[in-house]
């Protein structure tokens, strides 16, 4: 299980940093349930914040949720009929409250939108129960008629020293020996990202060793791609495979996931013999994205994340006690330089095919 699961704060008071937000958050719901309606409140932050953990808190003040990711479902008409039908309809107990939840909101863009953003500025303005509203960018330009309807909670990144202290009590609770320093490296550079720092704590953890400074001092700065990174970081430290699953179940293109998986197995694995059987792991999971995409089978795809990632990690003997910074996949890079040579060619071929296919 991972341990950003298994930790995830119950009450408001266990979250980790955004005090004076958390409570405006509980002002906010004890308002509602005093009867005293409010306006929703639009929680903004990078992922890993925090702000799903707060919803699902929240969520249990009242009778019932209603959750929908506006990312994935983008058309006016589904949104209308998941949550506007449900924000103006009675809770199933009766005439209690239930929170409707919207996360990435940010995420409605484009030609793909269909109204979606019209459609929420509808809900907003006639629901009867609360709402919070969830986004990453707090400039999006998707926001900005939504911003004006909503209680804007700007979320924080939390302090090193308040995810070290977090670390310090899981450590504890998992019966890890962990040197002060090394949790302070791993805080520090997860830059406010706690999920980030919980689950770096955990792919690096041994209940045989001592987690040592030298273990986690070249570790690299968390950046944009933390999910890519905790999955990678995930499949090359962790022999658990039940930990590594769970870990490579992220928003990312899957084929993107194995190119990065591909480029670091020779910076982390060491031994020919785990070199070789991992390669022949993703190779079959190549297949079997193949296999998806000329069959339109997408259930290949869970095979192929198997391979990618549990295989991968059984392929080593033992963890490597080191942190190995992840490299962007060299096949981008060659790409981007390649690109010139493609798009001259393409014009030539698109001149012959004028000249010879004129009549």
């Amino acid at each position: 299980m991972l341990w950003t699961d298994k930790y995830r704060p119950q009450e408001l008071s266990e979250v980790v940093g955004n005090k004076k937000e958390i409570k405006i958050i509980t002002d906010w719901v004890s308002e509602w349930k005093k009867g005293n309606p409010q306006i929703p409140l639009l929680l903004v932050g990078p992922p890993g914040i925090g702000k799903t953990t707060l919803a699902l808190i929240i969520a249990k003040e009242f009778s019932e949720s209603i959750e929908l990711n506006a990312s994935d479902k983008r058309s006016q008409d589904v949104i209308k009929s998941t949550i506007g039908e449900s924000s103006t309809s009675r809770s199933l107990f009766g005439d209690e409250y239930k929170l409707i939840i919207l996360d990435e909101v940010d995420g409605i863009h484009g030609t793909n939108d269909r109204g979606g953003v019209a459609e929420i500025g509808k809900i907003i303005k006639s629901s009867q129960h609360p709402m919070i509203l969830m986004a990453n960018d707090f400039y999006s330009k998707r926001l900005q008629s939504i911003k004006p309807k909503c209680q804007v909670i700007k979320m924080k990144k939390s302090r090193w020293n308040s995810i070290s202290a977090l670390l310090r009590k899981i450590a504890q609770a998992e019966g890890v020996e962990v040197e002060p320093a090394a949790l302070k490296e791993i805080a520090v550079k997860s830059q406010g990202d706690v999920r980030s720092a919980i689950n770096t704590l955990q792919a690096l953890s041994d209940k045989d060793h001592t987690l040592e400074v030298k273990d986690v001092e070249g570790m690299v700065t968390k950046d944009s791609r933390s999910d890519i990174f905790n999955a990678i970081t995930a499949v090359l430290k962790s022999k658990t495979p039940a930990h590594v699953k769970e870990a490579m179940w992220i928003e990312e293109d899957p084929t993107l996931v194995m190119e990065y998986i591909a480029e670091n197995i020779p910076r982390e694995y060491k031994k020919p013999e785990e070199i070789k059987k991992a390669y022949e792991y993703i190779s079959k999971a190549d297949i079997n994205f193949g296999r998806a995409q000329s069959s339109r089978n997408y259930g290949y795809w869970k095979y192929a994340s198997d391979f990618m990632g549990i295989g991968v990690s059984s392929s080593k003997h033992d963890t490597y006690k080191k942190f190995t910074k992840i490299q962007t996949p060299s096949i981008f890079g060659l790409m981007s330089r390649n690109r010139a040579k493609r798009n001259l060619r393409d014009d030539i071929a698109e001149k012959m095919f004028e000249k010879m296919h004129w009549r």
